[in-house]
């Protein structure tokens, strides 16, 4: 391929099994071929704000296929209607994506009549140019898709994959048919949801060049399947003082999904784990993508939930990169990265309190759902002291500049510096979205 040709092919769901069990396709194969991957968020009769954490998982899928592309991931988006369309604009800027484009047909716009000024995204985006770029997640925690164990193991309810015309995750209630890709799915939902900081891997990336060695907690939950080479890399990993989490039988069996018959392997990966859950809160907590009318019923477990969460956050010492103080529970998310020319550290705040829904209501009918963004007022971002000092220009304090949209401000903001280094800062209100940049 010549320097600087596009090559990008259009996947549904690289972490689905219907695709490559039914199919033999498999998305992350397919762009080994590409230079761009390219997620197409096709819901079927979906909504995708109220999918916001679902949606955002599988984007930062998508982001680990790209990473070894060096570009980011492109994403396609069907919104049920005009007023999601810039929520899903934003919700590709917190995965570090970028929006590919609409479907012509979408009801009530055409891609060319989408971006109107009073839209002006990608206006938007040109004005703000400083804040977007080439970037690397800012986040030490890593939290491994099974891939493998996916495609060793039989669907849910051992049906053959031939019921479904199509993608069936809608049908399914927004869940996925295997226990390995739920299981996952309620990690990266929780991890999300709380704002901590994580990229996706791949059982590719364990024995990478790179591999793990800008992490210090590896997540492997529904992980039965694993190389050897593999598993000796986690071992490793925590060898060198990393710290594993682990949910379910780890590395039982071969990446083939045979039965794995180094005993001596499967024990050392049980005792090598920091925190380790027989069972599977992930899938107890997973709430999927949401359906066109369908109920919202109370069936996550907020106890699965904290145990996740708890085992994460005392994995890191409290210690994140970045965090987000006072937003309240599913009011905001966010990603945050660091530039690769500037070092600038810039944090992207999206509303999702107009994709709440009250539990035992009925989700909007695809095409007549209009979110309201009510302001998140209180909002304050803290960056670790060596993530602050990168930053900033050397002996001086950090320049910080706020971006809300819609508009076209940039207001200027003071941070307040802690005796470590570290430093925070008060957010104005939060309407719909918003980059802060903290440079030089």
């Amino acid at each position: 391929m010549a320097p600087n040709q596009i090559l990008a092919g259009c996947v549904a769901g690289a972490s689905e099994t219907f695709l490559p069990q039914y199919w033999g396709m498999d998305a992350a194969e397919l762009a080994r071929g590409g230079n761009f991957p390219f997620y197409e968020c096709y819901l079927g009769p979906g909504l995708p704000l109220l999918s916001w954490r679902r949606a955002i998982a599988e984007m930062r899928l998508y982001d680990a296929l790209a990473r070894p592309h060096g570009t980011p991931a492109l994403t396609l988006f069907y919104p049920s209607a005009r007023d999601e369309v810039p929520a899903c604009w934003a919700m590709c800027n917190v995965a570090g994506n970028r929006f590919w484009a609409l479907m012509p047909g979408t009801p009530g716009f055409s891609p060319h009549q989408v971006f109107r000024p009073e839209d002006g995204f990608f206006s938007w985006e040109e004005l703000h140019g400083d804040a977007f770029g080439p970037q690397v997640s800012l986040a030490e925690t890593a939290l491994l898709f099974p891939g493998q164990t996916r495609d060793g193991q039989p669907t849910n309810d051992g049906a053959p994959l031939s019921k479904f015309a199509t993608t069936p995750r809608i049908e399914l209630g927004g869940r996925d048919l295997t226990a390995a890709v739920n299981e996952w799915a309620g990690w990266a939902e929780a991890l999300t949801e709380a704002n901590i900081p994580h990229d996706i891997l791949r059982e590719s990336d364990l024995t990478s060049t790179s591999g793990l060695a800008k992490y210090r907690v590896l997540a492997m939950p529904a992980a039965l399947a694993l190389s050897n080479a593999q598993a000796s890399a986690v071992l490793a990993f925590v060898a060198r003082g990393g710290k594993l989490l682990t949910a379910g039988q780890t590395g039982v069996m071969d990446e083939t999904g045979a039965p794995r018959t180094e005993k001596d392997l499967v024990s050392a990966l049980r005792k090598a784990a920091t925190t380790r859950f027989d069972d599977n809160p992930g899938s107890a907590t997973v709430r999927g993508f949401a359906g066109s009318k369908q109920l919202w019923e109370a069936e996550r477990a907020p106890e699965a939930r904290r145990r996740i969460l708890d085992a994460v956050t005392s994995a890191t010492s409290g210690q994140a990169m970045w965090s987000i103080e006072g937003a309240p529970a599913g009011a905001v998310v966010a990603g945050a990265f660091q530039q690769l020319d500037t070092k600038a550290a810039v944090v992207h705040l999206l509303n999702t309190s107009a994709a709440h829904c009250e539990v035992g209501t009925t989700a909007p009918e695809q095409g007549k759902f209009h979110p309201e963004f009510p302001p998140v007022e209180g909002l304050r971002v803290h960056l670790r002291a060596d993530v602050a000092k990168a930053a900033a220009a050397p002996g001086k304090p950090p320049v910080v500049h706020w971006m809300p949209y819609p508009g076209t401000e940039r207001v200027a903001l003071k941070p307040t510096m802690a005796e470590d280094g570290s430093m925070s800062v008060e957010l104005p209100a939060l309407t719909q979205y918003g980059i802060l940049r903290v440079g030089q």
